[in-house]
């Protein structure tokens, strides 16, 4: 997996930030080939239900040695939404290891998820369930800093900070 990422770190590089998601696909895929990873570009499949193939069709951006998921965004900011479609193509093709990058920052966003097939949870680096932060309804300022996301929002005069580590712990500070 490090090699991946390597590779990630590597296009985020050469291309720098604020470019189009699919220049970043390109990129990736280059340096995947040059490098000897072995890897498969926009890879479509069908969910199951009841061991039945449905009709809907699923397009990953890119699965390397087979089992490793990458999901390439060029966003302003990773939100849970990206977090959910990287953790359904993970879960659908039971695929042990997901990437989530975002290409669009300063510095590339890197997060590393693991299915847990025993446990059907999506688990952080330290083997522990991923916990969604969702404030509903109302515009939050989001950042991430050192692999910690932070998200703030004035609530009736109030600050709320609410705060997940890597671990997938969730704290909730209201300042009053």
């Amino acid at each position: 997996m490090y090699d991946v990422i390597g590779a990630l770190h590597e296009v985020h590089k050469e291309l720098g930030p604020g470019i189009n998601e699919v220049c970043y696909q390109e990129g990736l895929a280059i340096e995947l080939k040059e490098r000897n990873i072995a890897f498969s570009k926009e890879v479509s499949f069908h969910p199951k239900y009841h061991n039945k193939i449905l009709g809907s069709t699923y397009r990953v951006d890119f699965i390397c040695k087979q089992n490793i998921v990458i999901e390439c965004k060029a966003v302003t900011f990773l939100s849970d939404n990206h977090r959910a479609q990287l953790f359904n193509y993970m879960r659908l093709l039971e695929y042990p290891c997901g990437i989530l990058v975002n290409f669009a920052t300063r510095y590339a966003e890197i997060e590393r998820y693991f299915y847990d097939k025993d446990l059907k949870k999506i688990v952080t680096t330290e083997g522990k369930p991923f916990i969604f932060c969702i404030i509903r309804k109302t515009k939050c300022f989001v950042t991430a800093k050192r692999n910690v996301l932070f998200a703030k929002r004035s609530v009736y005069k109030k600050e709320l900070l609410l705060y997940c580590d890597t671990r997938g712990t969730l704290f909730l500070f209201v300042n009053t």
